[in-house]
């Protein structure tokens, strides 16, 4: 798990008292790391040197970090770059920018996810008057019922919204 050090002081203690030991118990082995990465590739580079010592594993990003932006898919002149998860996924591949206008042009070399990655973002949202953190250590709670088998109904729906064309 990696976190915004900024964020971690607000959600430490349930990060740290209740869902890492949950997470252990469930028989899954877990670090945390505190940081503020300057780049996307300062952040890859860190996972990939972990990948390169442990293998396989699962990370989860919690708070603001860079997100890496691409314009793969699009026609030269149309395109709205897009944060893309998958440069943290695949560690071994190589993202290029032909351009060099800061956004990921092509991947080739290895292309498949040589772990699995996701990102828990709250920053940019709102719900009343929560802050990030509050809405973090919602998330985690939720989690946590669920893992604690509280949870007796889950609902079947789900909504997605784009707002912007992915724009940051």
């Amino acid at each position: 798990i990696i976190v915004n050090e900024e964020l971690y002081p607000q959600i430490s203690d349930k990060l740290m008292d209740e869902y890492v030991p949950q997470l252990e118990g469930d028989g899954i082995s877990v670090e945390v790391w505190t940081t503020l990465y300057g780049t996307p590739e300062d952040l890859r580079d860190a996972m990939a040197d972990y990948y390169s010592i442990n293998g396989f594993y699962y990370c989860m990003q919690v708070g603001e970090f860079p997100p890496p932006l691409s314009e793969i898919g699009f026609f030269p002149g149309e395109s709205t770059p897009y944060p893309i998860d998958f440069f943290f996924m695949d560690l071994d591949g190589e993202w290029i920018d032909y351009d060099e206008d800061g956004y990921y042009d092509d991947h080739t070399g290895s292309l498949e996810p040589d772990i699995v990655f996701g990102r828990l973002a709250a920053y940019t949202l709102t719900y009343g008057s929560s802050d990030e953190a509050e809405l973090v250590n919602h998330y985690l709670d939720k989690n946590l019922a669920y893992r604690r088998g509280e949870v007796t109904e889950v609902l079947e729906r789900a909504l997605a919204f784009i707002d912007d064309d992915w724009f940051y």
